[in-house]
């Protein structure tokens, strides 16, 4: 029988009794050297394009390494496809530009977007990439306008500068995929007074409700929330104004 590979990090297999005289550079090319990479190594990503990590067995490859690190510069956001399969990456999007990145499995997946200068660590749950850790909050900017939509997908930290006047501000339900316990934060800083217009998804409580009114003035407003999936709820869980 010839030397098999692993499903996963496609490391030798070799046989009892096969390779008489090369076993050891099997073993160091094929088994130790590659091991390294897959757990130290790095793929640098330098071009300004969409990339499909390659997956060559036995042999060195991109989709095999811990780290992936982005260094292009550009303003489009780009997409690395990796394998759909166990695999944990700790990635890290260090443009030169604007650009945000995702990280997704073959098919492709929705995969995990992460914003330029953020790091992250992602895994593969059986169906796509998901973050486990992010390097700091994802703050996200929202236009100035009468409406808000945040998406739980990219965002952490959502804020916006509106100089409307005294009027309704609307609060949309957030895009994306929520998860059960994910934190979502909006900050609002207002010229004037907005009065809140809230989606159902978003719930007080008893003893604090959601809030009115911003407090306008140009202060900050922050509003705080908690996803909970068995409510298919964004309940509120701190609110501090006027800054």
């Amino acid at each position: 029988m010839a030397t098999s590979y692993t499903s996963l990090l496609g490391l030798a297999l070799p046989v009892t009794g096969e390779l008489a005289g090369t076993w050891g550079d099997t073993v160091n090319n094929s088994i130790t050297s590659l091991l390294d990479t897959a757990v130290a190594g790095t793929t640098t990503l330098s071009s300004d394009a969409d990339v499909t990590l390659s997956t060559i067995t036995g042999a060195s490859n991109q989709a095999r390494q811990a780290v992936i690190l982005w260094t292009a510069s550009g303003s489009t956001t780009r997409n690395i496809t990796a394998p759909a399969q166990s695999k944990a990456y700790i990635v890290i999007n260090a443009t030169g530009g604007t650009q945000s990145i995702v990280i997704r499995g073959v098919g492709p997946t929705t995969g995990v977007t992460i914003p330029p200068g953020i790091k992250a660590l992602v895994v593969w749950n059986g169906s796509d990439f998901i973050a486990v850790a992010y390097s700091a909050p994802r703050v996200v900017a929202i236009a100035n306008a009468t409406s808000i939509t945040m998406n739980a997908d990219t965002t952490d930290v959502a804020t916006q500068d509106n100089s409307q006047a005294v009027g309704t501000l609307t609060v949309n339900a957030p895009s994306g995929t929520p998860y059960n316990g994910q934190r979502l934060i909006l900050r609002l800083q207002s010229t004037n007074v907005q009065t809140f217009s809230w989606n159902a998804i978003f719930a007080g409580s008893s003893d604090l409700l959601l809030p009115t009114t911003s407090s306008g003035g140009s202060k900050d407003d922050y509003m705080g929330f908690m996803y909970n999936s068995t409510a298919t709820k964004w309940q509120l869980v701190a609110k501090v104004f006027g800054f």
